[in-house]
């Protein structure tokens, strides 16, 4: 989930590659119309800065939704912010990756949390 076409299709590409099933949106509102489906992902990784909600507030509504299965969250971001983690950590992410940020060690944390 990030409004970067760019990232969000390298991400897209290289996650269907290792065989896992990728669904990918542009703002914060279509994210979490994907979370609260019935089967929603396992898994969710999100850039902070992104329209119509955030990251950070989409993370606040996973927490408090009774209705989202997601059960894993990794920001990434460009924030340089020292203060940028513990924001995210403290509004529900699991996880927190900078921008630019490698490919295989994003591939390693998915693998880690999906097996």
């Amino acid at each position: 989930m990030d409004d970067d076409e760019s990232g969000r299709t390298l991400v897209e590409a290289m996650l269907a590659r290792c065989g896992y099933e990728v669904s990918t949106c542009s703002n914060g509102i279509e994210a979490l119309e994907i979370l609260e489906q019935r089967d929603g992902p396992q898994l969710t990784i999100l850039d902070w800065m992104m329209p119509e909600m955030d990251g950070i507030e989409l993370c606040q509504k996973i927490l408090e939704s009774t209705t989202i299965s997601c059960t894993y969250t990794i920001m990434l971001t460009s924030m340089n912010r020292k203060s940028a983690m513990a924001e995210a950590i403290e509004a529900g992410a699991d996880d927190f990756l900078d921008k630019p940020f490698s490919l295989s060690e994003l591939l390693a944390r998915v693998r880690a949390i999906l097996h």
